[in-house]
């Protein structure tokens, strides 16, 4: 058994394909095609041509291919308010060992003044945070095999043979049955008399 993730970048919806890879090696009358999933409408996000989509591919045991899941990836930065809000602990201890030993004061080439406004301009941007957001995407699963119809007579049909079995079991039961006590009986008849 294999699983497997796809990344689909797509603007439009579409189908994924299963076949055989040798044709010639399978039995007459089987088709080449294994399955086919055809992927729904999905969002495609703003400024963007394409949405991404990631596709969980499953092979199991038996050789029988399914679709786990089907999801749209979207990255969106948000600023964090957290950050934001409060000053960092550097921040802190800076301003108050400048407040400790008072404001230096500017150099001839005003290196202090420079290193303050860009503390001030760090602090006071606001760090983005990248948040993933995924979405189901709805998909269609046709596989090969046998019709509504046709498995509802395969069943119809199995379900008949177990009751043949069945009766065939229980008149064989009662045979015996029946051939127990007639040698019951004979053994009573010969024994007595």
């Amino acid at each position: 058994p294999s699983e497997k993730m796809i990344t689909f970048f797509r603007s439009e919806p579409f189908a994924v394909e299963c076949l055989y890879a040798d044709p010639s090696q399978l039995s007459a009358g089987i088709p080449q095609q294994i399955s086919k999933f055809e992927i729904g409408k999905f969002p495609v996000p703003d400024g963007s041509d394409k949405a991404k989509l990631k596709v969980k591919v499953r092979l199991n045991l038996h050789g029988v291919v399914s679709l786990d899941s089907v999801q749209t990836v979207v990255e969106v930065e948000e600023a964090d308010p957290a950050a934001a809000a409060a000053p960092t602990s550097e921040n802190v201890d800076k301003m108050e060992t400048d407040a400790a030993s008072g404001a230096p004061a500017a150099d001839a080439g005003g290196e202090a003044p420079m290193e303050a406004d860009a503390g001030a301009a760090a602090a006071e941007a606001p760090k983005k945070k990248k948040k993933v957001r995924r979405e189901d995407v709805a998909y269609n699963a046709a596989t090969t095999g046998m019709n509504a119809a046709d498995l509802q007579g395969a069943v119809e049909k199995e379900y008949d043979m177990a009751m043949t079995d069945r009766i065939q079991e229980e008149t064989k039961d009662k045979k015996n049955e029946l051939e127990a006590y007639i040698y019951s009986m004979r053994n009573k008849l010969c024994d007595t008399y």
